[in-house]
Parts: structure tokens; sequence; C-alpha cells
């Protein structure tokens, strides 16, 4: 590639990043301005939403998207997925998230398993159903 079309070429992706970047700074959107059902998928971000950065909250709109269109036995998966991970402390949520993909399913449950240990949780005596213990059922 001769210099001059390394210059056209390098012109025309400027241009098409400052095109993209300033589509994206128009998708901002207000939290009145969201529909009632992303309204209502968003809800624990209402009182924070306007003063989020406007890539944030893209973000959290396309989730809420992927979220509505996953069939229900997979939003049943997820939800008891959280449900098992709530009772660990915010630390040990957040390393097994960074390590999550690249674990198979088998390092999946032994994870949880030794977190479960380590924290307590689902199957542990004082944590969620099961508790032998009066007044220790979460």
């Amino acid at each position: 590639m001769d210099a001059k079309a390394l210059a056209r070429t390098l012109r025309i992706g400027l241009i098409g990043s400052l095109l993209l970047g300033s589509s994206l700074a128009v998708a901002d959107t207000a939290w009145d301005d969201l529909s009632p059902d992303q309204q209502q998928l968003l809800g624990d971000f209402r009182d924070r939403w306007d003063s989020m950065p406007p890539d944030r909250r893209e973000r959290l709109k396309a989730k809420a998207e992927r979220w509505r269109s996953m069939p229900p036995e997979q939003r049943d998966a997820i939800r008891e997925r959280w449900r098992a991970l709530k009772p660990l402390p915010p630390e040990a949520r957040e390393a097994l998230r960074q390590k999550w993909p690249s674990l198979s399913p088998e390092e999946r449950r032994d994870a949880m398993r030794d977190l479960h240990r380590q924290y307590g949780g689902p199957g542990r005596p004082g944590h969620g159903q099961g508790s032998d213990r009066p007044g220790h059922d979460d």
C-alpha cells in the first residue's frame, strides 16, 4: 500500500470512529426516556441512572434486552446461580466472575463448592434452606 492509500485509509478510519463516537453520545438515554419495560428491568439503577456514564447505561440497556430475549429456563438458571452467589462477599464474587469464562463446568462446580465451604452458602448449616438451626432459615 503506498503512502497516499495509507493516508486515505487512516482518514476514513478516523472519520468513521468520530461518527461512531458521536452516534453513541446521541444514544445516551435519560431514565425518563426508557420504556416502562426497560424501567422495570433496570429498576435497581433508577436512583443513579442519570449520573452514570453513557457507555455504562448503554451496556445495561443491552443486558436488559438480552435478559428479555432469554427463554424462561435460562433466566431461571441465572437466578439460581445468583442465589448461590449472593451469600458470598463481593470480593469473592468478583474473583469468581473474573475466572468463570475460563473454567470448565467441573471446575465451576468445584469453585462454587469451595467458596461455599469457605464463606457459607447453600447446603451449609445456618445458610439457605435446609438449616437445622432455629431462626437460621434465610
